[in-house]
């Protein structure tokens, strides 16, 4: 019996000793190697996961239980999981300084953006799903990708490259606008901007490490 105990006094703080959570490309990226820099400071002998994939594949990992609380981008997360905002984001219809469009002086329609050579993120992207609900509002469906690519980066390679179109977060190509390698394009009348949010299930609201780590997010804003 007091081996029995024992084990588990010790599987116990082995859990309590470790953290591992979920986000979803861009914020895994761009944001959450801030949350974790501060949160490390504060648990350093803490060990802290990060599994990373697109929206979709967060959302299943804490649907299976797999990690407390995972970071989306996902326009509506449904309603099988509970959900904060911890940032706000928008995204940005970028072109290389050498396509077409780098100079050109008037806004884009949403027709223009959809009839071009646009590269897009794969089916269950919180990015791709936030361009197609903002498509669908503006009476233009997005329709079927002429490229589909599974990063960012690729996403952005792309664009950079000259003859494609890309949308993608503000926090991804930011600098790439401040140096004039990407021109933002303005589009009339399309609402690009999201809120980011932390799920988990309704029955296993975050507490402890992962409640603490959504906090640290919220107040990074």
């Amino acid at each position: 019996m007091d081996r029995m105990i024992l084990g588990a006094r010790s599987l116990a703080a082995e859990r309590a000793a470790q953290l591992t959570i979920a986000a979803s490309l861009t914020i895994a990226e761009y944001l959450a190697p801030r949350w974790l820099a501060r949160f490390r400071r504060a648990h350093p002998d803490l060990h802290v996961s990060l599994a990373v994939g697109n929206s979709g594949e967060v959302l299943e990992q804490v649907m299976a239980g797999r990690v407390p609380v995972g970071f989306v981008e996902t326009p509506a997360p449904p309603r099988t999981v509970a959900s904060t905002t911890v940032a706000h984001d928008a995204l940005v219809v970028v072109v290389g300084s050498t396509h077409p469009w780098a100079r050109r002086r008037t806004p884009l329609q949403a027709t223009d953006l959809v009839a071009s050579e646009l590269v897009l993120r794969e089916v269950g992207s919180g990015t791709r799903d936030t361009l197609a609900r903002a498509l669908e509002r503006a009476g233009t469906p997005l329709g079927n990708a002429r490229m589909e690519l599974a990063s960012t980066v690729a996403v952005k390679a792309a664009a950079l490259e000259g003859s494609a179109v890309a949308v993608l977060s503000e926090l991804a190509v930011s600098a790439e606008i401040a140096t004039g390698q990407l021109i933002a394009m303005p589009v009339e009348g399309l609402d690009l901007t999201r809120s980011l949010r932390a799920i988990w299930l309704p029955e296993r609201r975050p507490d402890g490490a992962a409640a603490e780590l959504v906090r640290i997010a919220k107040a990074a804003r």
